[in-house]
């Protein structure tokens, strides 16, 4: 079986179950996702429940009954929010909810093409109306700014840039990677390892699409009062990236292949941000080979 029949295998039991339902492939950023869209009878709006990961878990030995249960349990929690339609109409509303997100330039192009987006060095910053009522597989449902969808605001692009812009500048977490892991480990003993091992870790409060705190002056601000006016980015994921300072790299070429890798070897598609590192120097960024 492969994806698109399990698809449809969930298709068929949530009709059984009583709902619509209907099998969507959706364009995320680095990747093609499928979804069931589950929706009450008489609705015009339902979630979009992804396939993947159940999928994945039918291929390591799960039920498939089990699985379509918790797809229509996700569905239903869902549901269960009341969301406001005309925030994705009405700006005065919709601005509050507008953040921006770092995803990759080239390998995103037919994703692009109906988004309103950004660049900044080789990524596109696109923006994305969140909804923090409803939880997303883990994440913060919302939906990304077409040009459509600009038009329907009646916002120029560089306001929807302004304001998304303005809605991070608090929201920074910039915190040594041995104080992220170190758990109850005795105050001494962390300062220790911190000075052992100095790589930071810069996202936001969320942990989701965290890099975007690279846009931030105030981010900026903070790495080069700990870090210094010179420092190495290695975008880990579109979540979090990780700051490190010159005397930790030698050798620059090093860090394509540790990227790769873990691009590779850990990472989602739809999580991976970029292939290479940056450097930030003289108060500009610039992509490193």
């Amino acid at each position: 079986m492969n994806i698109n029949e399990f698809a449809d295998k969930v298709k068929k039991y949530v009709i059984e179950a009583g709902y619509e339902a209907q099998i969507q492939v959706v364009n995320k950023s680095n990747a093609v996702l499928t979804g069931v869209c589950i929706k009450r009878p008489g609705s015009n709006i339902g979630p979009n429940v992804y396939m993947e990961q159940f999928f994945g878990r039918f291929n390591n030995g799960e039920n498939f009954e089990d699985l379509a249960k918790k797809i229509l349990e996700v569905a239903e929690a869902n549901m269960k929010q009341s969301v406001d339609t005309t925030l994705f109409t009405n700006w005065d509303k919709a601005a509050k909810n507008v953040r921006p997100k770092l995803v990759p330039r080239k390998e995103n192009e037919s994703y692009l093409k109906d988004k309103v987006w950004t660049p900044f060095l080789d990524l596109a910053i696109v923006y994305r109306i969140e909804i923090p009522e409803m939880n997303a597989d883990g994440g913060i449902a919302g939906v990304v700014v077409t040009q459509e969808l600009l038009d329907k605001l009646g916002i120029s692009p560089e306001e929807l840039d302004k304001v998304a812009r303005e809605n991070i500048s608090d929201d920074i977490i910039f915190i040594s990677m041995v104080e992220m892991f170190a758990g109850q480990l005795p105050r001494d003993a962390v300062e220790m390892m911190i000075a052992q091992n100095p790589m930071r870790i810069l996202t936001n409060s969320e942990k989701i699409n965290g890099a975007v705190q690279l846009l931030n002056p105030a981010a900026i601000e903070k790495v080069k009062v700990v870090i210094g006016n010179r420092f190495y980015i290695i975008p880990s994921s579109i979540h979090e990236v990780i700051i490190l300072p010159p005397a930790m790299v030698p050798d620059e070429s090093c860090l394509k292949d540790l990227i790769t890798n873990v691009n590779a070897e850990e990472l989602d598609p739809e999580d991976i941000l970029s292939d290479h590192a940056y450097l930030y120097a003289d108060g500009e960024f610039q992509s490193v080979a």
